[in-house]
């Protein structure tokens, strides 16, 4: 008999602990895969756009680059309109696409935003900086 209380005593701390983790790891969306922002976690970039209502959300910042987040579920060509929009308020004209890159000009300077598929539902937008100066 005590053998089989052991048992199910242990066996209810695995299941607790499994059940602690894997809440652990839903509530802080550590299934999606890793960024590659340094300083932004899963869920801190998908709370950040759920809780906005642009199109393009500003994720993080540093001296070379703007990462943005949108939602991707309208198709890559909707993506490519908002950024094409963001990046045209500064002056910069598309000149072309080539696989994820955008290619913009203006006064003789280039500028290249990349997206890419972080998952099914959300792409991650790089953007230099430069293109707001």
């Amino acid at each position: 008999m005590r053998k089989w209380s052991v048992a199910i005593i242990t066996l209810s701390a695995i299941g607790v602990i499994l059940l602690l983790v894997g809440g652990y790891i839903f509530n802080n969306k550590l299934y999606y895969p890793t960024l590659p922002i340094d300083g932004v976690s899963q869920r801190e970039a998908i709370t950040t756009f759920e809780h906005s209502n642009d199109n393009l959300v500003l994720l993080s910042s540093d001296n070379k680059t703007h990462w943005y987040i949108t939602s991707g579920s309208n198709g890559i060509n909707v993506v490519d309109e908002h950024i094409t929009e963001l990046v045209g308020q500064y002056g910069w004209e598309l000149e072309q696409k080539e696989g994820s890159g955008l290619f913009f000009t203006q006064d003789g300077e280039n500028l290249i935003t990349s997206t890419q598929m972080w998952t099914r539902n959300y792409v991650l937008i790089k953007i230099p900086v430069t293109f707001n100066h």
